[in-house]
């Protein structure tokens, strides 16, 4: 049995969805035992929790500066259909992998190398289409669970870091990794995770459509550059589902039309897996076989 795993982040994040598959599918594991955690709370009043919002609408319109662009939809009579591919690592190409990650990232830098990796990748991407964007946005998603916690809650147990690349950014790795470190301490010292929090939470009674129109405005009509996941380790605990074993798992998400490209890093039992999506209206099956197998190469020799 291989088990293709869909994500819709209003209901869990993905190590909670995993657990509860785990539970689902097999009858030797117990549901959680106890209450389960509850959301985050603010005590915040009001005008403060809005005044902290609106740094995240700021930090947005100082994006704009350098309004991000994405590659569009150069191939408007292709079907809108969603692809995705899989690159699958070896055990020894993903000890390398994390080997360069500790190099250039650190011990605890896995996550921010396969960024780095795929925003470099990207840039390259929209170089060799010729269409140059004046910067790239990605959203690096910061989990809000409490920690240790296994149980999957049905709310929105995620909020997003918002980083920006320039160009100037992009020449190397180490440039890459500078940029993404300086902007991630800034934000965690100005409050932004928490400036993204609380802008979800006082818009999570509206509309989807009128909540990403919002975030639209505010970048131009754009979303992000490239839709990022990063899973690390699937749960070890999904062995076997409906008394089947389990030999294959596959991440794949929904791309919008912009920017219609991602890439989900995650891996099982000890081997890296990469999914790349892509819309047809925008990448063609040539253009996204390069630009994987670029972040591939770039992956195991950086």
């Amino acid at each position: 049995m291989d088990l293709l795993f869909t994500w819709a982040h209003a209901l869990m994040d993905a190590p909670a969805a995993e657990h509860f598959l785990a539970v689902v599918g097999r009858e030797d594991l117990p549901w959680p035992a106890g209450p389960s955690p509850a959301t985050r709370k603010t005590k915040l009043r009001f005008k403060e929790r809005c005044k902290l919002a609106w740094k995240n609408l700021y930090q947005i319109d100082q994006f704009c500066q350098a309004a991000p662009r994405s590659l569009g939809a150069r191939h408007g009579s292709a079907p809108a259909w969603l692809h995705y591919r899989v690159i699958k690592f070896s055990a020894a190409e993903t000890e390398r992998v994390r080997a360069n990650a500790r190099q250039h990232c650190g011990v605890l830098g896995a996550a921010q190398f396969h960024a780095a990796a795929a925003l470099l990748e990207l840039h390259q991407l929209h170089q060799r289409l010729g269409c140059p964007s004046p910067s790239y946005v990605l959203p690096v998603p910061i989990g809000l669970r409490p920690k240790g916690t296994i149980e999957p809650l049905f709310s929105n147990q995620l909020t997003m870091l918002m980083i920006q690349f320039l160009p100037e950014h992009l020449d190397s790795l180490a440039s890459a990794v500078a940029s993404l470190r300086a902007q991630t301490v800034e934000a965690i010292r100005n409050g932004l995770c928490e400036s993204s929090r609380l802008l979800t939470d006082l818009f999570r009674f509206l509309p989807l459509p009128v909540y990403m129109a919002i975030l639209k405005r505010g970048l131009r009509g754009e979303i992000c550059s490239l839709f990022y996941g990063n899973t690390a380790e699937v749960s070890p605990l999904l062995t076997r589902f409906m008394g089947a074993p389990i030999e294959d798992f596959v991440h794949v998400a929904a791309v919008t039309p912009s920017p219609g490209l991602g890439v989900i890093f995650y891996f099982f039992r000890g081997e890296m897996r990469l999914t790349v999506l892509r819309l047809a209206t925008v990448l063609t099956d040539a253009e996204a076989d390069e630009f994987a197998a670029s972040l591939r190469a770039r992956l195991l020799n950086p």
